[in-house]
Order: structure tokens, then sequence, then C-alpha cells
């Protein structure tokens, strides 16, 4: 007696996703996870190695430079992402390092200093912090390389960046979810389903930062697509921070001791010892 209201549920939920689906095809257009999936699909299969520039510009017209080596690592196994940044220069934010664990159940973020020598763990709304005196906060990082936030998908008007066509989609927070962002909106690049606009929200309609990706910096290697110049804006504060991609090398060898919380600051590119994932 119980089969037929279950029956008429499923019927529902596919005769929506049709629905959408055609929705999407009606005007160009693809559905959220279709964007989403595309997206990540850029993504290394197993690890990513980038050389990286950093300016930031304040408010007064000044500008400090940094430069850094970027890493992210893969564990198909345990449905999980890793990611770090190491400063390489100046000399005073010099060996300054950053661990993102990226799990279904939760984030888990890092912070080595050397200046206190030790490894210090970020919770809760000190995601949303500045990153080693950036305009990206720790949380903005993992967002570079695709729409990598958690949430639920909401598929938007498509429109048009630049001459270029983009799917939009936004992704909001669940209630109970540790992140600075409430609703994050991606403007993702029809042709090469790289994010070329992601606006970020931290309550209401009012968008707190905005991260942009230059058309002309597009570039293919090794079968995937990536902006190589990005710039960070802070719209509350008036301040940017422009990111150069120098260098990228898609699955080499990384070493998982620079994706270990206990041993991140100290590792360097090279071949995998073979160990597990810390």
């Amino acid at each position: 007696m119980n089969s037929f209201p279950m029956r008429l549920r499923r019927f529902c939920l596919t005769a929506a996703v049709l629905l959408a689906g055609a929705a999407a095809a009606g005007d160009g257009g693809r559905s959220a996870e279709e964007v989403r999936a595309c997206s990540r699909a850029n993504l290394p299969d197993r690890t990513l190695r980038q050389e990286v520039a950093l300016e930031v510009h304040d408010r007064a017209g000044g500008t400090q430079s940094r430069g850094g080596r970027f890493y992210l690592k893969r564990y198909p196994d345990h449905d999980e992402t890793r990611s770090t940044l190491r400063l390489t220069s100046p000399i005073d934010v010099k060996g300054m390092a950053y661990l993102m664990i990226d799990r279904a159940e939760g984030d888990q973020l890092f912070l080595y200093l050397p200046s206190m020598q030790r490894v210090r763990r970020i919770t809760g709304d000190s995601a949303g912090d500045s990153l080693m005196g950036t305009d990206f906060s720790y949380a903005d990082i993992r967002q570079l390389h695709s729409m990598s936030a958690g949430g639920e998908a909401t598929r938007l008007a498509p429109g048009e960046i630049d001459g270029r066509a983009v799917d939009r989609v936004a992704l909001t927070a669940a209630a109970e979810a540790e992140t600075p962002y409430r609703r994050i909106e991606f403007a993702v690049d029809r042709t090469t389903c790289v994010p070329l606009r992601t606006v970020f929200f931290v309550e209401g309609d009012t968008p707190r930062k905005r991260l942009e990706a230059d058309p002309d910096s597009l570039r293919r290697i090794d079968g995937r697509w990536l902006a190589t110049r990005l710039v960070m804006r802070d719209l509350r504060d008036g301040t940017h921070t422009v990111l150069t991609v120098e260098d990228t090398r898609y699955d080499e060898g990384v070493s998982d001791i620079i994706f270990n919380p206990r041993s991140f600051h100290m590792g360097a590119a090279g071949p995998s010892p073979g160990g597990g994932s810390g």
C-alpha cells in the first residue's frame, strides 16, 4: 500500500529533472550539475603543481608582491582533495604555508607561521580571514581551479562575459556548514568550463568579494583549461589582489609530505614516497 506514494515521488522527481534539462536545452545552457561536473573535469587526475605570483593592491595605491608554490593532490579512494600554498618570497614571509583538506564530512585548514615555528588549526569564521596578507581568504583558494564549494546547486539564467557565453550557477551552503559564505555564484565559460566570474555573498544580496578570470589568459595544458591571471576584489574594503600562474604541471610526482598536517610546511616537490594521505 505504501508503494504508490513512493512511485509518485519518484515520478515527480524524474519529471522535475527532465523539465530542468529541457529548460536548459531551450536557452542553450546546461543544468547546474552538468556545469559543476564540466568545471571539475579541469582538475588533475592526481596532482597539480603551480608557480604563482601575487600582487596585493591597497586602497592608497600601494602594492606588495609575493611569490609561492601551489600544490594540489586528489585522493580518489578517500573522496578527498588536499591543497597547499607555500610562500617563497619576499624574505619576510618566506616559509609561510597553508594546507586545506577537503573532505565530504567537512574541511580542515592549517597555517604555518615561521616566526612562531608551529602549525595552527584554522576553524569556523577564521576561514574567511586574509590568506597571507592578500585579498584571498583561506576558504577562497578552493575556488581557483573549479566549482569546489559545497552546497545546493541552482541553475541561474545564462549570460555573456566579454563576448563569451557563460552558464551561471549558485551554490548555497547548508545551514550547518562552517563557511564564511552563504552563497557563491559562478559564471562558467561554456567553451572551457573555467569560471570567469565568481561572486561571494556573506549574507543577503550584497556581494562581499568578486573573483575575475581574464579570458585572454585562458590556456589549455595537458587537455585541461585554466586561467593564468585572476583578480580577487574585496568589494567592501576597496582592495584587490592579482594572481598570476607562471608555470603549471599536472600529474607529476609530488610527495605526500606536503599534504600532511604534521609536515606540509617542510615538504618540497619530488617523487612520492608511496605513503598514505596522512
